[in-house]
Order: C-alpha cells, then structure tokens, then sequence
C-alpha cells in the first residue's frame, strides 16, 4: 500500500483505479497465505483452497466496498476489519463442520465395538 500511494502521482486516472480494485484481491491473497500457512504448520487437516480464500477474499472486497464513498485511503480499514471478521467466521465454519465430523466417527466407532450397524 505504501509503494502504491508514493507512485500515485505516476499513474494514469485508469491505472490507479485499476490497483484500486486489485487491493482487496491481493490483501485477501495474505489473509490467506496465513490461514494456509498456520493449517500447515500445525499439520492441520487439509482444507481446499478454493473455499479458505473465498472468504477473505469476500470480507476484503465488501470492506473495500462499504468504506470507498468516505475516502480511498480508507479501504486499508475496512480490508482488515472484515478480512479479519471472515477468517473468524471461516475458522467457526470449520471448527463446526471439523466437530460434527469428529462427534460422527465417534459415534460410529461406539457403534462398532457394540456390534451394531451404524
């Protein structure tokens, strides 16, 4: 962000309303990198990719949105709140499908030592 506001005089009008709408993509894709990086260093089940970025990739844009009309130097705010806020809700997403999923095998391998059918 900073590279980009000490270039700004050196850009076209479309050029900087181009980076504009690339800051949430690339603020996301570093939301991102470290959700990917802590499931892999805590050896973490696998999660697929497409949906760990989807949701930083949603909060950033809908902060950049809601928060463009009061300045442009403002996005940096709204990107981090709601980039942060989804990766809260993206970890309580998981959390509760990682739960169910856990409480079924659970279940399952009771059902098993007591021999019946699951």
């Amino acid at each position: 962000m900073g590279l980009f506001l000490v270039s700004t005089p050196y850009h076209s009008r479309f050029s900087r309303g181009l980076l504009w709408v690339v800051a949430p993509v690339i603020t996301a894709l570093g939301f991102f990198a470290g959700a990917a990086l802590f499931n892999r260093f805590r050896r973490l089940p696998r999660l697929p990719l497409s949906r760990l970025y989807f949701y930083p990739l949603l909060g950033c844009s809908i902060g950049a949105a809601v928060v463009f009309p009061f300045g442009p130097m403002l996005i940096v705010f709204g990107m981090c709140l709601l980039g942060s806020l989804s990766m809260l809700l993206f970890e309580f997403v998981a959390f509760r499908r990682l739960a169910g999923t856990t409480q079924n095998s659970a279940y399952e391998t009771q059902a098993r030592k007591n021999g019946v059918k699951p």
